[in-house]
């Protein structure tokens, strides 16, 4: 109705200043016909007005000024509010932002897992089983690996050192269709490196955990390790025992369970399990093939406990190696060195060791979003197959500072075929950046790392350039807990690419100076060198007598009693389940434009829809008076 009397008003208005009443008309089609009669009436009673006495003539004018101040309360009327075309074009528009918005968030929120059905296009390089990783849920179930068929490269040549290599051709990834350049040859420096064992300083390592826990603590999970625990478990020589499976009682709940590493050493944590903090005491049972033997801890006795389990005669040492890398553009810098380093100490493994059965293997990763999350070689005994994967990684992708590690680790813990307990199991993980703590359904770092400890795997991380200071809290975290070291590369001066002795972004102290005497808090070597070394470590430890520090208790053992029926082990870590994140992470997180697209879309919505209210007015002697 109030769009027929605009209408009517107008074309009244229109008709008065000499226009053709069709043209008005054809303005207004959905209102033509009672436009048209009620103008029809109109001028029937203007005419009767005009024909009328003189007595009338007062009343004619009281009309005609009535109407003439309607048409100019609709003027003012026009003057302050905008026209409904425009309304209705401002609400149309905010209703699509909104909906742009809330379906950025939806998006968001699902992650890779939409853009994984277009990442998981492999190219072919071939020989080695190689296959990509869709994003996981916490509770998505075991999958079998899905293979595609790889292009045979060729095998790198055999390296005596560093100062000849060169860098082969890297390959395109998945995803990538476009062409490639000619390969170049590029003469590349040896990396240098530094190494810090926590577990051997202790107490340096404890107060490192004082100083940044209170400060960083919240961009971490943290597992309470205060109060450790060392079992050492050889065999009636002295010898350690590999692989043999050591489970913590709490009364009848199981709080520990990992298996010892090549020194026959494994570590309990009394103080990561709320069960477990007012225990005096813990029930420990040590087992392997049909032995098992059981005592009783109590950590007011000692810190350091031996445990004899008797072995038939061991067989020969097998070794297998896990390379988890970070292929993300931030590594670009440093990855064709890497590779060469990683090249280096496959060969030197090869040559070294020729006699020892020995497998590689091989889990990249990236972020969700980018043309592939995972991608995993799996082991293979032959390191011409294992160095034709490698050459075929380049950096590409990532964006923000964290990566898809949690992912990668769950990967290169469960995904892969790592062989039984007579076999030494090591990660050497390379990487510049800490994982996401941000995402929904993903796996959580402190937890694969206790998944590791059960399986045996002793993880080396190597901190490449530009790693920050809750990632170097992380990467010790995870190199503690599986009694591995924490590697970092080292620079001149600190200048990423320039091979020296200092890594001033990192709380690993000053390196030692042999021209001064200055013993330092770590030295320095070449990468590949130092990791070879850590290595052929770990398969000497097999032979020669367990080392057993000094105040180390033998306690009573008796036969293991029948296992009861234990509460499962939940990872010492913080409470699982979808962590909903603060301010500073969620604009700091994927989730900050379509939040900053929804909060526009809001404010456009308001700015069109709030209407200017209405002027105030009022009667005098039936004239409408504006204030």
């Amino acid at each position: 109705m109030a769009e027929l009397l605009d209408a009517l008003a107008d074309c009244l208005d229109r008709v008065q200043s000499g226009e053709r009443l069709e043209n008005c008309l054809r303005d207004y089609p959905e209102h033509a016909g009672r436009l048209r009669d009620l103008l029809k009436t109109a001028d029937l009673v203007f005419r009767a007005q005009q024909d009328a006495d003189a007595e009338t003539a007062d009343e004619q004018s009281q009309v005609r000024g009535r109407l003439e101040q309607a048409l100019q309360k609709r003027r003012l009327h026009q003057q302050t509010q905008p026209r409904v075309w425009v309304r209705r074009l401002g609400l149309l528009a905010a209703a699509c932002v909104a909906l742009v918005s809330v379906s950025l968030v939806f998006l968001a929120m699902l992650g890779p897992s939409v853009g994984s059905v277009f990442s998981n296009i492999v190219n072919a390089y071939g020989g080695v089983a190689s296959y990509s990783t869709p994003v996981p849920g916490r509770d998505s179930p075991p999958r079998e690996p899905v293979t595609t068929s790889v292009a045979r490269m060729t095998p790198a040549p055999p390296m005596d050192g560093l100062s000849g290599v060169t860098a082969l051709p890297v390959g395109p990834t998945a995803g990538f269709l476009e062409p490639q350049a000619a390969p170049t040859q590029m003469a590349l420096m040896p990396l240098s490196a530094g190494e810090i064992n926590d577990n051997a300083r202790w107490d340096d390592y404890l107060l490192y955990r004082r100083n940044f826990l209170p400060q960083y603590g919240r961009t971490v999970h943290d597992v309470d390790v205060s109060g450790r625990q060392i079992i050492i478990v050889a065999d009636e020589k002295g010898m350690p025992v590999l692989g043999a499976r050591v489970q913590v009682y709490a009364g009848q709940t199981l709080i520990g369970d990992s298996r010892t590493y090549a020194t026959g050493q494994t570590l309990f944590f009394p103080s990561a399990r709320p069960e477990a903090q007012h225990a005096q005491s813990f029930r420990v049972v040590v087992s392997k093939g049909e032995i098992a033997r059981q005592f009783t801890l109590d950590p007011q006795r000692s810190s350091v406990w031996t445990v004899t389990l008797a072995q038939a005669e061991r067989s020969a040492a097998r070794l297998d190696v896990l390379f988890l890398l970070d292929s993300t553009g931030s590594m670009g810098d440093e990855i064709a060195q890497l590779q060469n380093n990683i090249l280096n100490i496959s060969s030197q493994i090869a040559d070294r060791l020729a006699n020892a059965d020995v497998r590689y293997g091989l889990v990249t990763y990236r972020d969700r979003g980018d043309a592939y999350v995972i991608q995993t070689t799996d082991f293979t005994p032959e390191v011409s197959q294992f160095q034709a994967s490698l050459n075929a990684v380049r950096a590409d992708g990532g964006g923000d500072t964290p990566e898809a590690l949690n992912e990668a680790l769950h990967e290169a813990v469960h995904n892969v075929s790592w062989r039984g307990d007579d076999t030494v199991k090591l990660i050497f993980l390379v990487a510049d950046a800490p994982p996401h703590l941000d995402y929904p359904n993903d796996y959580d770092y402190a937890q694969e790392m206790v998944a590791a400890a059960q399986r045996g795997i002793k993880i080396h991380p190597i901190a490449s350039s530009g790693l920050t200071l809750d990632g170097e809290f992380i990467f010790r975290q995870i190199a503690q807990y599986t009694m591995g070291h924490f590697l970092f590369l080292t620079y001149e001066q600190g200048v990423p690419g320039t091979p020296g002795e200092s890594r001033p972004d990192l709380h690993v102290g000053e390196p030692a100076d042999p021209e001064t005497g200055r013993q330092g808090d770590y030295t320095v070597e070449q990468l590949a060198d130092l990791a070879l070394r850590l290595i052929t470590d770990e398969l000497a430890a097999l032979n020669r007598k367990a080392e057993i520090a000094a105040g180390a208790v033998s306690p009573a053992l008796r036969p293991a009693e029948p296992p009861p029926t234990p509460t499962p082990v939940l990872p010492p870590a913080q409470e699982s389940g979808l962590q909903l994140p603060g301010l500073e992470s969620l604009w700091r997180s994927e989730l900050s434009l379509p939040v900053a697209l929804l909060v526009v879309g809001l404010g456009v919505y308001l700015g069109y829809t709030v209407r200017r209210p209405a002027p105030k007015r009022k009667r005098k002697n039936d004239e409408i008076i504006e204030d």
